[in-house]
């Protein structure tokens, strides 16, 4: 089995650069970001020693809107604009509050369903060995 590391990333980047106009802050924090994006790029190709196809930061602040993108060998070009499917994604939410009501002690993963519903004793499914579904 492989073995992933967990990295965590640490952006620092300033709002207000001294000396500066506005148009000169906004233009030095978007290098600082292109800069920051391509290094944390770079160091987890090396750490993870494959290629990462793409890294992406979009930031919205009180001083505007930000984004950045470094692409590597097997990589699309992204922009502010590209869109990704959000599918199947409930499945994730669904699982992490179910764990995080056992990690709570409110919910067993043994428990029927029926007994957390108030008011119901009918299952989802016919509790019934011969039961199939047919639509």
């Amino acid at each position: 089995m492989k073995k992933f590391r967990l990295f965590a990333l640490s952006l620092f980047l300033p709002f207000a650069f001294a000396g500066c106009s506005d148009d000169e802050n906004e233009k030095e924090y978007q290098v600082e970001l292109d800069a920051v994006v391509k290094n944390v790029h770079t160091n987890l190709q090396t750490s993870l020693g494959t290629d990462v196809p793409s890294l992406s930061v979009y930031i919205v602040s009180p001083r505007g809107t930000y984004f950045s993108t470094a692409k590597g060998a097997n990589g699309a070009a992204v922009t502010p604009y590209s869109y990704f499917r959000f599918a199947s994604n409930t499945k994730n939410f669904t699982s992490t509050a179910i764990l995080k009501m056992m990690q709570d002690g409110w919910l067993k993963l043994d428990d029927k369903i029926t007994d957390n519903i108030p008011g119901t004793t009918v299952p989802y499914t016919p509790d019934v060995a011969d039961w199939n579904f047919s639509a």
